[in-house]
């Protein structure tokens, strides 16, 4: 542009304001359409799981239950009865592991034990001694391989135990142990002198005299673990 003298002039510059404001309204108009992209939506939930109100994916009613029966937190009925359970399973190692080296390692059952009927139809033949076998050397190999198994039993017991029936705690892991070991041996010594007494004065069978031994042991063993041993 020229002035009336004929000077070229430059052109005013532009207002900073003015020179900014395009790119400003770019930036505003991303930022805004980002705002307005719909969020990424969530996982659905699988057919093991179901969803709550919230979105929350929650375990299924089954394993719902089934973990609030293995709590060791339960107590009455429901800690009886799983009390009861691995009561049985340790029993059946104790009976199993008992009879097995009675049968192969001391070999000490009699002739009249050797056949045993089971259920539904079962039964099974062991490898005996023979009849004039010493009744005392039975008796103490007896009380041996009973001791095994109990100890074996006892210590898969107190695992169990400490994780689906009583709660740890009261003391120290390593005190914890030796009470149970304590409380134990002396659950073995009586069940052992009920199943010499059974054997010797009533000439009962191997098969109850075990029984009767597993009986008070394990009678012994469910109150002072629960009162003693554990938590509760």
């Amino acid at each position: 542009m020229s002035d009336e003298n004929g000077k070229t002039q430059s052109p005013a510059p532009a207002d900073p304001a003015q020179a900014g404001g395009a790119p400003e309204k770019k930036a505003a108009g991303a930022e805004s359409r980002k705002q307005e992209e719909p969020a990424p939506a969530k996982p659905a939930a699988t057919c093991a799981s179901t969803q709550g109100q919230d979105g929350d994916v929650r375990e299924p009613g089954f394993l719902k239950l089934l973990t609030w029966f293995l709590s060791n937190k339960r107590t009455g009925m429901v800690q009886f009865v799983k009390y009861g359970g691995v009561g049985a399973f340790c029993t059946l190692m104790n009976v199993v592991l008992t009879m097995w080296l009675s049968a192969s390692v001391l070999m000490c059952i009699p002739p009249e034990d050797s056949h045993k009927e089971l259920f539904f139809g079962m039964a099974i033949d062991l490898p005996h001694v023979s009849a004039d076998f010493p009744k005392w050397v039975r008796i103490t190999y007896f009380a041996i391989n009973s001791t095994i198994g109990f100890l074996v039993s006892n210590i898969v017991c107190w695992l169990l135990d400490r994780i689906f029936v009583f709660r740890p705690g009261r003391h120290k892991t390593s005190r914890e142990l030796a009470y149970f070991v304590a409380v134990s041996g002396v659950a073995l010594g009586v069940g052992q002198a009920v199943q010499a007494a059974l054997m010797y004065f009533a000439e009962a069978s191997s098969w109850t005299s075990l029984g009767a031994n597993i009986l008070a042991a394990l009678s012994i063993n469910f109150a002072a673990r629960k009162f003693f041993v554990f938590k509760g």
